[in-house]
């Protein structure tokens, strides 16, 4: 099994970013699971399409996410749960 987490870039001047730093302090495996980490841009519309990149090469089976639509549009948001459900 593989699970894909994403967490986002620092912005707002600051060094880290939580989210991101719970993810990165993630092992590699956990019973079994394979744990892949995506980090995200913080610009509107990029994180979406950074995601779906990484959905669309790793094929996970499970997708955690801090941030579900990412400033989806409707089509992106049809194609994100279209991948997920293949």
């Amino acid at each position: 099994m593989r699970i894909l987490m994403s967490g986002f870039e620092p912005f707002g001047g600051q060094e880290r970013n939580p989210s991101w730093e719970a993810v990165a302090l993630l092992p590699k495996e956990i019973e079994g699971a394979e744990i892949c980490r995506c980090q995200l841009p913080v610009v509107f519309g990029r994180a979406a399409e950074v995601l779906l990149d990484e959905v669309r090469k790793l094929h996970p089976e499970i997708i955690i996410m801090d941030e579900p639509t990412l400033g989806l549009d409707p089509e992106g948001m049809r194609e994100l749960l279209e991948l997920m459900t293949q």
